[in-house]
């Protein structure tokens, strides 16, 4: 009996040194770790790990941190142009009034990087493709091609105003001529004042003449016209 007795001590005894010594084991199951519990088979949340997990989960992955680099990148790498697209009437002014009928204008302008400071005053400088047409009456019709620089500064006035040079040339009135514009806008209270109502006048000037070098009676004339002004996203 005493035998036996100390046999069940010992198989107890290796049976609580086995159980110590066994490995815990684990089970994942929908993002949850669990203790599996060797003796029932019951599964108990393990919480450090879970903590981890869930911080993990709200982590950023690399694949997500790198489309989202990219997508910064792209909308960096986007170009803004504010664009004005002015369309309307041309009528010829003075002599020219007896050459020709009025006509129509179509003109586009977007601004560039350059600037420059005079008396003070910033002038940011813009650039305009202009096409336009007298009507002629007892000839062909004046088709009209002009590239502008304009000049234009803030000034607390309720107009807009600006003042260009460039260069065009005139299919009727003597071929390539120097031209200069001032241009009053008002913007109207419309399309978030996108939109506005422009007075143009504009002088042609004979640059290939000999003597003398500039004529300033060519062609003088006027515009009213319609602009819109977009910013455009490339």
């Amino acid at each position: 009996m005493k035998k036996f007795s100390i046999l069940c001590l010992s198989l107890m005894l290796t049976v609580a040194i086995g159980s110590d010594d066994e490995e815990q084991r684990y089970l994942e199951k929908d993002g949850t770790i669990y203790k599996v519990n060797s003796s029932s088979l019951h599964l108990t949340p393990k919480g450090g790990d879970q903590k981890v997990t869930k911080a993990l989960d709200e982590m950023e992955s690399p694949s997500k941190l790198a489309n989202k680099i990219d997508s910064d990148t792209n909308d960096e790498s986007k170009c803004k142009c504010d664009m004005t697209i002015s369309m309307g009437t041309l009528t010829a002014l003075g002599d020219g009034a007896d050459d020709f009928d009025p006509g129509t204008s179509l003109s586009i302008k977007f601004p560039t990087k350059y600037n420059f400071n005079l008396f003070g005053k910033d002038f940011n400088i813009s650039a305009e493709i202009n096409l336009s047409n007298l009507a002629g009456i007892n000839s062909d019709d004046n088709n009209i091609k002009a590239g502008i620089a304009h000049f234009h500064t803030e000034l607390e006035l309720p107009i807009d105003l600006t003042f260009g040079l460039g260069i065009a040339h005139l299919d009727e009135s003597g071929g390539i001529a120097g031209t200069g514009v001032l241009d009053f806008s008002y913007n109207l209270p419309v399309f978030d004042n996108d939109l506005s109502l422009g007075l143009r006048y504009q002088k042609f000037v004979d640059i290939s003449k000999e003597d003398p070098y500039l004529d300033f009676g060519l062609l003088d004339v006027y515009s009213l016209n319609l602009n819109y002004s977009k910013v455009l996203n490339f």
